[in-house]
């Protein structure tokens, strides 16, 4: 097995474990909760066929889904955002000089757009996540706070794990 596969691989394990043990027991204000695991998405090189990160999507969130009992939330929501993925990429990243079959990060990207495309896949996936929880549009002010401050909350954590991962990068 190739040593970037070997390395996506423990990560996950680290970022599930961490959201199993941490950040699903964080509850800012009684309704903020951070969702960090969407990072394995975002950070697959752009170079991977849709078919695969949607089968990837979907393992990931059965997995989430069965350990946290949610019903099928993060299953739809991480398909959701694998589906939009390539879309949000495109226009985003269009017309600039970068390396498809890198990982996405801060190092390969720089700063400004990978925030960019993290803020944008977080929001996408926390929206979703957030209204398949609710299923009820009469709370819409509900669903869009928590959804603001959730994605904000994991924006940072996210960026904070991504800070990590680049000073510990030695290409």
């Amino acid at each position: 097995m190739n040593k970037i596969i070997k390395r996506y691989i423990f990560f996950s394990f680290i970022i599930i474990t961490l959201q199993l043990i941490m950040f699903n027991n964080v509850n800012f204000l009684g309704f903020i909760n951070p969702w960090i695991y969407i990072i394995l998405i975002i950070i697959i090189p752009q170079s991977i066929k849709e078919n695969y990160l949607i089968m990837i999507s979907f393992l990931m969130g059965l997995l989430l889904d069965s350990i946290f009992s949610t019903s099928g939330i993060n299953t739809i929501s991480l398909i959701s955002v694998a589906w939009l993925r390539n879309y949000v990429l495109k226009k985003i990243f269009s017309g600039k000089n970068n390396d498809k079959k890198k990982f996405i990060s801060i190092k390969n990207n720089g700063f400004n757009l990978y925030l960019k495309y993290v803020t944008t896949i977080v929001f996408i996936h926390h929206g979703i996540l957030i209204i398949i929880d609710y299923i009820n549009f009469v709370k819409i002010s509900e669903i869009m706070t928590k959804t603001i401050l959730s994605s904000i909350i994991s924006i940072v954590i996210i960026m904070c794990f991504s800070f990590v991962n680049t000073l510990n990068q030695n290409d």
